[in-house]
């Protein structure tokens, strides 16, 4: 018999934030000024802008998607 899929990855919260933003580098850059974030993820989306990041604030992960 396989193993349970697990949801959640290992060491992640079971509810992760998700902000959506008109300038995600403005968001990322502020939390890691005010926080102390660490950014994890960076994915570019259409015109080379970020379309989806992931950054942590100690333990916790939070993610910032761009509006569309």
């Amino acid at each position: 018999m396989s193993e349970p899929h697990k949801g959640v990855p290992e060491g992640a919260s079971a509810v992760i934030p998700r902000l959506f933003c008109r300038d995600p580098v403005a968001e990322i850059e502020f939390c890691a000024a005010t926080f102390g974030a660490e950014e994890q993820v960076r994915r570019p989306g259409a015109a080379g802008k970020i379309a989806h990041a992931l950054i942590t604030i100690g333990p916790a992960m939070v993610m910032i998607e761009s509006e569309w």
